[in-house]
């Protein structure tokens, strides 16, 4: 019996190290893959400068356009949402020559985790032709101003564009990556987000739309006419 027991143990003591280092493994697997997400973007830019988040996900700063950018992969999975979701965060933080804060957002659930967007104090009536299911909000009425310039970015990203910011301290889009599949998630409750590097080509877009708002932000004819 006791012979039994000890073997039992054993097997079982075994199998616990097999489990331990076979997640450790799959863990150290997710890690790579999640570090190499904005990998195939790294051309766009020069001087590029890449770390990742106690998670794995990355940020690059890197020169494009004679401009200096910063690209976040970011999760979003909390509990409240039906799918959690990983955000691509293009921003470009250049002094801008706008007196307040302006800050679209898609399809708002009151949960982006990635956001200052609901700390914003005003609500403003969305201008003729923006999307009917964005909110617009601002930290002082004089940004409304200049919401005509969000639209050339409206188009470009079809419903994977989420936000875009104008403010004093820089621009910002962002973008629907990846969201968990809803299967595992729905019921194994498995998010494994990071499965699909960025998109070259979506990134692109965002970099010369940032670019062109920026350039019209600097016209004195276009501030004139805001």
């Amino acid at each position: 019996m006791f012979l039994a027991e000890s073997l039992l143990l054993s097997a079982l003591a075994a199998l616990l190290v097999a489990v331990v280092v076979l997640s450790k493994r799959r863990e150290g697997r997710v890690m790579v893959r999640r570090a190499a997400l904005l990998d195939p973007c790294r051309p766009l830019f020069a001087d590029t400068v890449l770390r990742p988040d106690p998670m794995g996900f990355p940020r690059m700063a890197g020169t494009a356009h004679g401009l200096r950018w910063d690209v976040q992969v970011v999760p979003d999975a909390l509990a409240v949402r039906k799918l959690p979701a990983l955000w691509l965060l293009v921003s470009l933080p250049d002094p801008m020559p706008v007196p307040a804060t302006l800050h679209l957002m898609l399809r708002p659930t009151g949960a982006e985790g990635f956001t200052r967007f609901r700390s914003l104090p005003l609500q403003l009536d969305l201008p003729e032709g923006f999307p009917t299911d964005a909110a617009l909000r601002c930290d002082h009425p004089a940004a409304l101003a200049y919401a005509d310039l969000m639209r050339p970015l409206l188009p470009l990203w079809g419903d994977r564009l989420k936000e875009i910011i104008l403010s004093p301290k820089g621009l910002r889009v962002t973008l629907l990556m990846e969201e968990a599949d809803r299967k595992n998630y729905l019921i194994l409750r498995q998010t494994d987000l990071g499965q699909s590097p960025a998109d070259p080509a979506a990134l692109s877009r965002a970099l010369l739309a940032l670019s062109d708002l920026r350039a019209r932000l600097a016209d004195p004819k276009e501030r004139t006419a805001a």
